[in-house]
């Protein structure tokens, strides 16, 4: 697989004007693919495009993209070009929505032209027709790397990571000079994988890669392959990985918490021994295999009769050297279907698997190999860095797989036989970084549309008032009262008829005076709102948002001219979003620099709202930070504005609740347990207009409505209406459902925060900013008694033996589900981990349960039997049970564990029971 079919996936379909017969400057060669080579939907990408100059004297020329789904909205950049050279220059463009089909992809029209606008007349003086393949994946995965074949290791590797989770062989290969220097050039990949040991590339390369994680990338570092030192520049103090030194290893074993039940062992003359007695000698042949695994599976089957627990069912699988990786996968594949659940491989290489040792302060650890972690993982920003430490070889197995053609097809021989190719076979520790990489995109939490109606309230026109009307209606009758009876003493009543034509015509062009001046009354004004979430490990902030221009038309205040003013000099981006009501002349965005661009033609008419979409990544010049421990009262913290400035109606969030802090001067903040709010509330006292609108946002980030855009299924195209650059309008986007915040978050209200965007010169200007701090919390000294209120304790739910465990909780969607069938689960509320071991004094469990029909058991599992502390029959309601410090004590996890027992009372018919909300509040004493 060569670099080439990068460039590849572009097919020109029409015939460029090459070189004129008067030798003119041209477009030439293959245009319109670069950066990552892919063009997701509704996404920014990356354009090329080649001008040849064969005259004598150099040039400066505008070369344009624009696709024929929105054929209104076109991307440029200006290209100096000397006499007698070729020059070619790359370019951001914004695609249109369209769906992902991995069998029928649709083809992205794409027109390109040279156009000469020098003099006074525009020449177009060479143009090409081409067409984009669309993106194939919904996870589009690339890699930094110094190969591209697929035989190299690391390669290979991300291949079978791919595989694992039933994705294409497709990779976006990137190198020191293809690397984008623009952020929004990466925003079609959803990760990416470095194994390039010291990547060649400047600031800008380097300042995108390290803004496209802040925005939410999934980064891979394999550090047996790269030098440590780059992953420090890229990620500044985020990297707190201290490199001890490498080591080889001939055996690779992944530690697992617990014991296993049995022991597999396979040789190199294929003898295979259940814990230590000879099972079966394998020979080669399909059906030979088969029938010996068969024989295993059946005897480790007899062995685990009496394992019901996963845990208690696991086998050690020890692997030697001499066993070829086709045999070794059957192997772990039989062993895993007969104990239904993963098991331990202890591998044995015969060339040593390359081992970085490391100590990693900050990073959470997923895979560990001789008591040294393998694989860590840390969030950044609103992305996330993964980093393996061992060798590719130490996470697959080689096999031969089912060989493909490019279409994904299986590729057969002229006699359908089918062609097998070198692959890899993913161990279960590559699986699971494999889900982590592969993750699709959840939904942004707070898209740039959700502004909408936040700033529109806050443009309008002013209405003539009613008693204005009132009097104006009053002295044309009294007019037309007063003559009637002049005219009727002079026996003329008959021109009563036209003084009262004249006399209306008169009021009604009053009331036109009047409601123009009513109409300019409101200034030219520009409103903005922005989402900011910090990265406080980063000092950057990744602010989101909208901004709405009106133009009044007419008065003092009014725009001059009938264009708005968009630019921007120090990155970001502007993406105007309602340019269908606002005519539908061709809109133009150049870019004059890898950081500076400007929106041309953008109409905004007399009496128009203008609504843009923004996106910009800065640094914060002053630090912000929150942090948060906890006392006998609840919470104590600080917060540190910063760059932010003041911070208003603060609101601490989990993914358990919300509580409302009781702020004292110089940032210091409160919480208890009477401060967490009801569930779907997330303000308390007085709401008045601004504080309604600010909760109209918080609903749309924190509460049920942010799930509506998800649908089972994605839309045609027929069914979604879309704006003029081709984006969906409204909630009609199929998208992940969003489950914000994963951590603790504090938000607060601040002003808007300088993007250093030009805009339309305005009389009037208000901007805010919903902002979100992570909230890093600090460990009390041992011995200090704590309370921890609900919303510091989310909760997953996991299966119990005390009856059978039915699937009531979307795990992630974070719902609960009716259910007509009896159920026992456990609850397993999580104890922040900074705290380190506590001991519980006092638990306190409230549940709010719908299940008239049913029985409903609380309380705690002790000494392997339930205990039962609270019960309840026709629940429907709240209850507040006060459980057993010493049967809640936290487990080695720091999970407090309630057990929850749903029972059917005789004949429950249709009726159905559901949870509505569970949440614990904790006291104890730090150990």
């Amino acid at each position: 697989m060569m670099r080439g079919s990068l460039t590849a996936i572009v097919m020109l379909v029409g015939t460029s004007m090459l070189l004129a017969a008067d030798g003119q400057p041209a477009l030439t060669g293959v245009g319109g693919a670069a950066g990552i080579g892919q063009y997701p939907p509704d996404r920014w990408a990356l354009a090329s495009s080649t001008i040849s100059n064969p005259t004598a004297k150099a040039v400066e020329l505008l070369v344009n993209f624009r696709f024929d789904q929105t054929p209104n909205l076109e991307f440029a950049t200006r290209v100096w070009v000397p006499a007698g050279c070729r020059r070619s220059v790359w370019l951001p463009i914004h695609t249109f929505w369209y769906e992902v089909d991995e069998g029928h992809p649709p083809r992205l029209a794409l027109r390109q032209q040279l156009v000469d606008d020098r003099g006074t007349q525009t020449a177009i003086l060479s143009e090409q027709d081409g067409l984009l393949i669309a993106a194939r994946d919904r996870v589009i995965t690339g890699m930094l790397t110094d190969s591209d074949e697929s035989d190299d290791e690391a390669i290979s590797t991300v291949l079978a990571a791919r595989r694992a989770q039933d994705l294409s062989k497709r990779l976006a290969y990137l190198n020191d000079t293809n690397l984008p220097p623009f952020f929004s050039a990466l925003q079609g990949l959803d990760a990416l994988v470095i194994s390039k040991q010291t990547p060649v590339i400047d600031a800008a390369q380097l300042e995108a890669l390290r803004q496209w994680v802040l925005a939410g990338g999934r980064l891979w570092i394999m550090l047996d392959q790269v030098d440590d030192s780059f992953a420090q520049s890229l990620l500044g103090d985020a990297w707190t990985i201290q490199v001890i030194d490498k080591v080889y290893l001939t055996n690779v074993s992944f530690q697992s918490p617990g014991k296993t039940a049995l022991t597999v062992r396979m040789s190199d003359d294929l003898n295979i021994t259940l814990d230590g007695k000879p099972v079966v000698k394998l020979t080669r042949g399909e059906k030979n295999v088969a029938a010996g695994l068969d024989k295993l599976s059946k005897q480790i089957a007899n062995r685990l009769k009496d394992k019901v627990e996963s845990l208690d069912r696991r086998a050690l699988i020890y692997i030697t050297g001499g066993v070829d990786g086709n045999l070794a996968e059957d192997l772990i594949r039989a062993v895993r279907t007969a104990t239904e659940t993963d098991s331990i491989i202890d591998r044995e290489h015969e060339k040593p698997v390359t081992c970085v040792r490391v100590l990693a302060p900050g990073f959470e650890t997923m895979h560990s190999v001789a008591g040294w972690p393998v694989a860590l993982q840390k969030a950044v920003g609103k992305g996330s860095v993964m980093v393996t430490t061992l060798g590719p070889r130490g996470w697959v197995e080689p096999v031969l797989v089912p060989a493909t053609n490019p279409d994904g097809t299986v590729e057969r021989d002229e006699k359908g036989h089918q062609h097998f190719a070198f692959g890899h076979f993913a161990l279960r520790p590559l699986e699971d970084i494999s889900i982590w990489l592969h993750q699709e995109r959840a939904a942004d939490p707070l898209p740039s549309r959700d502004f909408t109606n936040y700033l529109s309230e806050q443009i309008g026109y002013q209405i003539v008032g009613r008693g204005t009307v009132m009097i104006v209606l009053t002295l044309l009758c009294a007019a037309i009262l007063l003559n009637g009876l002049w005219l009727a003493k002079r026996g003329r009543l008959e021109h009563l008829a036209i003084f009262a034509v004249a006399a209306a015509v008169v009021m009604s062009i009053a009331m036109i005076v009047i409601g123009s001046r009513a109409r300019t009354a409101v200034p030219a004004t520009l409103a903005e709102a922005q989402f900011v979430q910090v990265a406080p490990d980063q000092q950057y902030a990744i602010v989101s948002g909208m901004f709405t221009v009106y133009n009044p038309g007419t008065g003092s205040s009014a725009i001059e001219g009938e264009n708005a003013t968009l630019k921007g000099d120090a990155g970001g981006l502007v993406l105007p979003m309602n340019l269908q009501h606002l005519g539908l002349k061709r809109v133009q965005l150049l870019w004059t620099d890898v950081d500076k661009w400007e929106w041309r033609n953008v109409p905004l008419p007399s009496g128009a709202n203008l609504q843009a979409a923004t996106e910009h990544i800065l640094p914060m010049h002053e630090p912000v930070s929150a942090l948060v421990s906890f006392d006998a009262q609840g919470a104590v913290g600080v917060v540190h504005g910063g760059s932010l400035g003041r911070l208003d109606d603060m609101l601490i969030v989990t993914s358990s609740g919300a509580a409302v802090p009781r702020v004292e001067p110089y940032g210091a903040f409160h919480a208890s347990q009477s401060d967490v709010l009801p569930p779907g509330q997330f303000a308390s006292g007085a709401i008045d207009d601004a504080r309604r609108r600010r909760l109209a946002i918080l609903q749309s980030l924190l509460g049920s409505e942010r799930e509506t855009d998800s649908r089972v299924g994605t839309p045609t195209r027929a069914e979604v209406k879309v704006d003029a650059l081709g984006a969906p309008i409204g909630a009609q986007r199929s998208r992940l459902p969003s489950t914000y915040p994963a951590s603790p978050m504090l938000l607060a209200w601040a002003d808007a925060i300088e993007l250093g965007f030009e805009r339309p010169a305005v009389t009037q200007t208000t901007g805010s900013a919903l902002v979100a701090i992570p909230l890093s919390i600090v460990r009390p000294a041992a011995g200090t008694t704590v309370s921890i209120p609900s919303a510091f304790l989310p909760y997953r739910v996991g299966k119990t033996q005390f009856g059978i465990t039915s699937p009531v909780f979307d795990e992630r969607r974070r719902q609960w589900n009716d259910s007509p069938r009896p159920s026992a689960f456990a609850l397993e509320f999580q104890i922040p981990t900074e705290l380190g071991k506590l001991k519980l004094t006092e638990a306190n469990f409230t549940l709010d349960i719908s299940a008239p029909a049913f029985k409903v058991e609380v309380g705690v599992e002790r000494d392997g039997k339930f205990e039962v502390t609270a019960t309840k029959t026709g629940s429907d309601g709240l209850m507040q049970v006060a459980l057993p410090a010493d049967g809640a004590q936290p487990d080695a996890q720091g999970r407090v564990n309630v057990v929850l027992r749903v029972s059917s009372t005789g004949s429950t018919g249709d009726q159905l029971w559901r949870v509505r909300h569970v949440s614990l509040n904790i006291k104890g004493i730090v150990e």
